[in-house]
């Protein structure tokens, strides 16, 4: 359905708007920027008709583009149409604009009010945030992730490993601390996707990434290795667990075929590979 995917039964992810505060030049959905916006909120309400007739469905993550760069009203929208359907038990916004537009949270204290009278005890929202240097936990970032906090919600942190910019186990170590620190829940470490025309400058090796994280994660405490380092294939998003002998060990995470959930499964290390196609 345009303007929703549902590729895996519990989740539907919407596809709200194809601005962004900033663009990110490794982002793998450049093709949706210059789609008119008017076009993709229309589809919102089949979108919601779809979830009201999808039980399967306990979560929506709100994505674009950037959600947070909608007006407020329309923020508003969403949520009372997706707060009507009782069979969902939260909802998510995936933004960067703590990151790149702090204040868009700080100086509009209706969208704080928004996002406190829907994050109820029985229902609570989740912003998902994407910090993936600690140099972009600004005082103003701070402030913009305690004003959620004390709003109710919940914040999460998926970050992107990237060449140059945070392929070190030092640099990895400082963010989840700092994450950490000021309430974020570290959640993902994604491997960066082979983007066209992007790859060679922003992907690390894979069995160099998890080497990174192994290292970074010894310098961790438990609350700040709790991330898992994740590939988002195009079957599902898959786990790299770890190394051993000749071998790299994958598992599913989340499954496009629901009976590979939880699965493992290895491939012979290549130490130039950098997506799971790459490997045998």
């Amino acid at each position: 359905m345009p303007g929703l995917q549902h590729k895996y039964a519990q989740t539907a992810l919407v596809l709200a708007t194809n601005s962004c505060a900033t663009y990110c030049r490794y982002c793998f959905r450049k093709r949706l920027v210059g789609l008119p916006t008017e076009e993709i909120l229309k589809r919102f309400n089949d979108a919601v008709k779809y979830i009201e007739n999808h039980e399967e469905i306990n979560n929506v993550l709100i994505s674009g583009g950037d959600p947070f760069v909608l007006s407020t009203g329309v923020i508003k929208d969403f949520l009372e149409k997706l707060s009507n359907i009782r069979h969902l038990d939260f909802i998510r916004f995936g933004t960067r604009v703590p990151v790149t537009f702090p204040d868009r949270i700080l100086e509009d204290a209706e969208l704080l009010s928004v996002l406190k009278k829907n994050s109820q005890e029985s229902r609570r929202i989740y912003v998902v945030t994407q910090f993936n240097h600690p140099r972009e936990i600004t005082q103003k970032a701070t402030d913009a992730v305690n004003r959620l906090i004390r709003s109710g919600v919940i914040l999460d942190n998926q970050s992107v490993l990237l060449k140059g910019v945070n392929d070190d186990p030092e640099t990895l170590a400082e963010l989840q601390n700092k994450l950490v620190g000021i309430g974020v829940i570290p959640y993902y470490l994604f491997q960066c996707r082979p983007v066209k025309r992007v790859k060679n400058n922003f992907q690390v090796p894979l069995y160099k990434g998890y080497e990174i994280v192994d290292r970074a994660k010894k310098k961790l405490n438990g609350h700040s290795k709790r991330f898992k380092y994740i590939m988002s294939h195009h079957t599902g998003k898959i786990e790299i667990v770890g190394a051993m002998d000749d071998y790299m060990y994958f598992k599913y995470h989340k499954a496009h075929v629901p009976e590979n959930i939880g699965k493992f499964f290895k491939r012979k290390i290549n130490k130039t590979a950098e997506w799971l196609d790459e490997l045998e």
